[in-house]
């Protein structure tokens, strides 16, 4: 897994550990949503300031969404100047 997936899947996870166990831990729960958020935007920002700056886009592959012998799609992640942006935003 590389940088682009964590950046996706940690507020994600974050999430999910609110939805299933936010009752338990009511005080905990607007930590752990905001660490997800926080951690995945520390994560985000270097990608996106390289690519800002100037740099090649930044693409990760991701998951075989569907695969017959005619046809493959994937589902890939790539960052470019725009997608940077929205990274920060």
């Amino acid at each position: 897994m590389t940088t682009l997936h964590w950046v996706v899947l940690l507020p994600v996870l974050g999430a999910l550990i609110n939805a299933f166990f936010g009752r338990r831990m009511p005080g905990a729960s607007g930590w752990i949503g905001t660490l997800a958020v926080a951690s995945s935007f520390a994560l985000a920002a270097p990608i996106a300031f390289s690519v800002l700056n100037g740099g090649d886009p930044v693409t990760a592959l991701g998951w075989k969404f569907s695969a017959t012998p005619e046809l493959s799609v994937m589902l890939n992640l790539h960052v470019d100047k725009l997608s940077g942006v929205m990274l920060l935003v």
